[in-house]
This record gives structure tokens, C-alpha cells and sequence, in this order.
């Protein structure tokens, strides 16, 4: 796992809430993804809203590990923003306005569906990633306040 490093190179310029947050960002998908599911390189991952900060973060533990990974986002410009940032290709980044990411998951993965899915999601997208989930796979919730 390679070390990532943060500098925040003024503290004057962010307020002392939002400078809390960055641990919370960074820690939620490491403690679901190393501690809960532990996944391995090669593995493939399932990150759910991809574009926000805990997406982001995710992304980076999920490829710095060697994953596969998978991504939804809700709307082109963060599809871009995701395969533009992080060098995820186009193919794996799928829409989460529809159900039609199961589609692609399924196509994608081979039928084999993913093995570790980091979740954000309810009701009928909540009921449609167990349909891509690979036996013995992981299913991490990380829950909506």
C-alpha cells in the first residue's frame, strides 16, 4: 500500500470545520476497505458516488491496493472529473441516476460481479447491488445521516 501524503498549506484560508472533515474523508473508506471488507490487489471494488470526497478517497486507497475498480457518479461532467482525476477509463465510470449500472457492472465483470461494493445508497439501488455483488463479496454501507 503506498503512503499517501496531505499538506494543507494554509490553515488560515479554512475554516476549523471543514478542516475536521479531512480526516473523516480519508478514514471512512480506508477503516470499510482495509479493516471491514479487507480487499486485496486484484480484487475489484464498486465505489458508489465516486465524485464526492469519501468516492475520491476511496478511489485512491482502491487503485494505490491494486484494484479493479468500479465507479457511479450522477452526471457526466463528474464521469469526466473521475476518469480525468484519477485515471479511472470511461468504461468502469457508470451512471447511478438509473439501474442501468447493473448492466454495465455485469458486462464488465463477466457475469462474476464485483467483489467488494462501498456503498451510499437506499431503496432500489440498494436492492440492485446485491444482484452484482460476487459470491462471497463484501458489502460495505457507509450510511447517510
Amino acid at each position: 500500500m503506498a503512503c499517501i501524503e496531505v499538506r494543507i498549506t494554509s490553515l488560515i484560508t479554512i475554516e476549523f470545520v471543514d478542516a475536521a472533515a479531512v480526516p473523516v474523508v480519508c478514514t471512512t473508506p480506508y477503516y470499510g476497505l482495509h479493516d471491514l471488507a479487507r480487499f486485496q490487489a486484484g480484487e475489484s471494488i464498486l465505489i458508489y458516488w465516486g465524485a464526492g470526497g469519501i468516492g475520491q478517497a476511496a478511489i485512491q486507497l482502491a487503485k494505490a491496493g491494486g484494484a479493479e475498480v468500479f465507479v457511479t457518479v450522477g452526471s457526466i461532467e463528474k464521469r469526466n472529473f473521475v476518469h480525468d482525476h484519477y485515471s479511472v477509463p470511461l468504461d468502469p465510470v457508470l451512471s447511478s441516476r438509473d439501474l442501468n449500472f447493473v448492466h454495465g457492472i455485469n458486462r464488465l465483470a463477466k457475469g462474476y460481479g464485483v467483489d467488494t461494493i462501498l456503498s451510499f445508497t437506499s431503496g432500489q439501488t440498494l436492492r440492485a447491488s446485491w444482484e452484482i455483488i460476487a459470491s462471497y463479496g463484501r458489502f460495505i454501507e457507509i450510511g447517510r445521516a
